[in-house]
């Protein structure tokens, strides 16, 4: 195996959390502005998908959706978009929240191999679709998140608040673009049950029946999760798009 590229590869990934962290004023603007309701989070994924596919009209093609004009009724598009949104949670809580260094360690560490699996999993599953087609709907995302979230709001966001929220969600989109890609390059095998149970489908793989029996799921990793002195929205949320998935 050639390891030649992963001291820089592991440099790459460290940089990548060291901008997320580097203005805490954004973080906390990350988590207070984050909707509370799951049919604002819903329309944030429907907002995504719909910019990304006005902008690269070719990517549609992977959806194979019945009827192109309607794409945004089909039952594929709800499953894709609660995909996403758990993921985007599963983001705000990582970097959002407040945890120990030992929890943030673990918090990020779970993230990185829940976004691996994911590369690892479109590359396996999704017949012609290469890193390329995750970066292109990163560039998208944060820009129709922060729309999102300011279209919702009571009150208008000063737009001094709008750009730094702007950038915040460029660095984590370019984190999470960094980790579906080295799990789509590594052709990382989920673990996670949901992400290997569409693996094992689709390309008709098992685990020996002791090793699936241990795998736990990604989401809510390091759970010792801080709450004193603050209400704790993320855990409620996760726990909105869990039963609608």
């Amino acid at each position: 195996m050639d390891l030649t590229g992963q001291p820089q590869s592991n440099e790459q990934a460290i940089a990548l959390v060291e901008a997320i962290y580097d203005k805490p004023s954004a973080l906390v603007l990350l988590i207070s502005t984050w909707p509370d309701h799951f049919g604002n989070l819903f329309d944030m994924g429907l907002n995504a998908l719909d910019a990304t596919f006005k902008k690269h009209p070719d990517l549609m093609a992977y959806f194979q959706f019945k009827d192109r004009t309607n794409w945004q009724k089909e039952d594929k598009v709800r499953k894709v978009v609660l995909a996403l949104e758990q993921t985007l949670v599963h983001a705000v809580s990582v970097f959002g929240e407040s945890h120990s260094p030992e929890e943030k360690e673990e918090a990020i560490k779970g993230f990185e191999v829940l976004l691996e699996e994911i590369g690892g999993l479109h590359r396996a599953i999704v017949p012609n679709f290469v890193p390329d087609h995750f970066a292109k709907f990163l560039a998208v995302l944060p820009a129709a998140i922060v729309h999102t979230i300011c279209d919702k709001r009571e009150e208008i966001m000063p737009e001094s608040d709008r750009e730094v929220l702007l950038e915040l969600w460029k660095k984590i989109a370019a984190f999470m673009s960094f980790h579906l890609d080295a799990g789509w390059k590594k052709r990382v095998i989920p673990k996670t049950p949901k992400l290997f149970k569409a693996y094992r489908s689709q390309t008709g793989t098992d685990l020996l029946d002791d090793e699936a029996s241990n795998l736990s799921p990604i989401v809510g990793l390091g759970a010792r999760r801080r709450t004193e002195g603050y209400l704790n929205p993320i855990s409620l949320r996760k726990a909105q798009v869990r039963r609608l998935s």
